[in-house]
This record gives C-alpha cells, sequence and structure tokens, in this order.
C-alpha cells in the first residue's frame, strides 16, 4: 500500500517512518508493561499490551483504502501464482541476500530485547532499585521498563528516520544505495552493541544503549524500499509476505530461543548474570554476518542493473 502511495524516489522516507512502529511499540510496550507488570502482575501487562490490537483493527478496517485505481485490487487476471513469483525471486540475488541481512538483523534485535530485563536486573538490581527509589518508581522492574522504553523508542524512531532519508538520497546516485545504507548501519552498530554491555555501570549502558540501537534500526526504510523496488506491482504482496517470513524465522523463530541457548552455555562458567551479559556480547557479533550480507545485496543489485536479459524477464513477467 505505501509502495503504491508514494514516488518511488520517497519510498524508503516513507517506509522509514511507517517502521517507526516498532521503536515506538517498544517505548510503549515496555514502559507500560514495566509499570503494570511491577503493580498488578505479568498476566495483567500481557493484556495491556495486546489491547490496543483490537482498537486499531477497528479503525483500519473503517478508514483504510487501497490506493490502487478501481479495479486493479480486484482484477484477479494480474495476479501472479505463487510459483511464478518464486521462480522470478529465484533469478533475484539481491532479494535473497536482503532477506538473510534482515533475519540475521532481527535475529539480534528481538533475540537481545527478549533479554535486556533479565541482564539489567541480574546485574545491577541494587544500582537500579536505588535509581527506582530517587524518582519515585515502585520497583527496579518499572524503572527498567520505562528506562528501556525511552531508549528503545526514541533512538530507533530517529535511526529508521534517518535510515529512510539517507536511503533514498544514496539509492538515486547508485542500484545498491538502499542495501549499502543497511550494511554501514550494521557495520558501525555491531561493534558498538558488543561493547555497551561491559560498561561498569547499569545506567551508564541504559544511556549509552540509545547510540548503537539508533544504527541498528537505519535498515527498514532502506531494505523495505528495495524489495519493493525490485518486484512489479502485481506481485509484491506475495513477494513481501515471503520476505517477511524469512525475517521473522530468522528473528522471531530463533532470535530469543538462541539467545537463551547461549545464556545458559555461559552461565556454567560463568553464572546467570555474566552468562546473559555474554550472552549479549555474542548475539551482537551476528551484526557483521548481517553487514556482509547487505553488501552481498548491493553488489548483486548493481549486476542486475547491468544484465539487460535479467530486466528484460521482469519487465516481460510484469506486462505479460
Amino acid at each position: 500500500l505505501i509502495a503504491d502511495s508514494v514516488p518511488a524516489n520517497k519510498r524508503a522516507t516513507a517506509l522509514g517512518t511507517f517502521s517507526m512502529g516498532v521503536p515506538i511499540g517498544s517505548l510503549a510496550g515496555l514502559v507500560l508493561g514495566g509499570i503494570v507488570a511491577q503493580s498488578y502482575g505479568w498476566r495483567a501487562a500481557f493484556m495491556v499490551a495486546g489491547a490496543p490490537g483490537v482498537l486499531l483493527a477497528l479503525i483500519a478496517f473503517a478508514t483504510l483504502r487501497d490506493p490502487r485505481p478501481s479495479g486493479t485490487a480486484t482484477d484477479r487476471s494480474n495476479l501472479m501464482p505463487l510459483s511464478a513469483v518464486l521462480a522470478q525471486l529465484r533469478r533475484q540475488p539481491a532479494f535473497w541476500w536482503l532477506g538473510a541481512g534482515s533475519a540475521l538483523t532481527a535475529f539480534v534485535g528481538y533475540g537481545q530485547q527478549a533479554f535486556y530485563v533479565s541482564f539489567f536486573l541480574r546485574n545491577y538490581t541494587p544500582e537500579l532499585t536505588a535509581a527506582a527509589e530517587q524518582i519515585g518508581f515502585a520497583g527496579p522492574l518499572a524503572f527498567v521498563g520505562v528506562a528501556l522504553g525511552i531508549v528503545l523508542g526514541v533512538s530507533g524512531g530517529i535511526g529508521t528516520l534517518i535510515g529512510g532519508r539517507l536511503g533514498d538520497r544514496y539509492a538515486g546516485k547508485e542500484p545498491g544505495g538502499y542495501a549499502m545504507v543497511a550494511c554501514l548501519s550494521m557495520l558501525i552498530a555491531g561493534p558498538l552493541l558488543a561493547a555497551v554491555f561491559f560498561m561498569g555501570s547499569g545506567l551508564a549502558i541504559l544511556g549509552l544503549l540509545a547510540v548503537p540501537l539508533l544504527f541498528k534500526n537505519m535498515w527498514f526504510g532502506p531494505v523495505f524500499a528495495a524489495i519493493q523496488g525490485m518486484i512489479p506491482q502485481r506481485s509484491r504482496s506475495t513477494a513481501t509476505a515471503i520476505f517477511l517470513f524469512v525475517l521473522n524465522a530468522g528473528g522471531l523463530g530463533l532470535g530469543a530461543l538462541l539467545t537463551g541457548a547461549i545464556s545458559d552455555l555461559f552461565a556454567t562458567s560463568y553464572g546467570p548474570a555474566e552468562g546473559v551479559r555474554y550472552a549479549l556480547f555474542a548475539t551482537s557479533l551476528i551484526s557483521f554476518l548481517s553487514a556482509a550480507c547487505f553488501w552481498r545485496a548491493a553488489v548483486a543489485r548493481r549486476r542486475g542493473r547491468r544484465s539487460p536479459r535479467r530486466s528484460a524477464a521482469w519487465s516481460a513477467t510484469s506486462t505479460s
């Protein structure tokens, strides 16, 4: 819907703005979740987190309209079968490299976010309890939830906006510009994220997390814009669904699971508190693999633009 609503040269900015929902949702979920969980328990926090979805579903049903010309949305003759979409995507290596890079990035993000609270409470409870009492919070859980929510929400939101704008700027200069913005952002985020968990103070870590998280969230707009730009309109939804399946299988499916397994592995030698610290450090290094995948996507995109046969195949498919 967004790709059909904005010009191609503004697509990454629009999709970056849309992707602000991820850090803003993290902000709201952690802030409200921490306060509610501290006061009423974790079950109540889950209910508070889920309730807005019902309201938003009703708003979307009542207000969202298809931006495409009348008739195109319901004309099934324009639809490509799944087998044809997959056949075309097999000739687009940049698509799969972007999917791999996004899955690895989501692996880091979802995996670490699931253990941030445990990390702080296991290692810095006295410090955070004192800070919570000074501000007037009910306990360290509420304080950590609010602090993490602000850090993730503000830095992540700024990162998605900057990434979208940079993506549109550099995509106009070279075919692989979108992917290179994502590549460089992960190259910067990786070492900063790995180092921050070894800062001496829990409060210092909370504050300094904002820097690597800003860079780590810059990939959203450029990558989604790159995906939309290499796929014919009639098959965008199907191809995007395939991309999101790859992303979520690696991120939501494996992120928290393997991060927890790594934490348990380190805990046998260093204890549970240090185990989660080293797990967060280890998963931060996955950012370098993500950057490598985005770089390969940029290279593949440049080669694809120079290949008239591949461009002609896409053009024929989108018009036949």
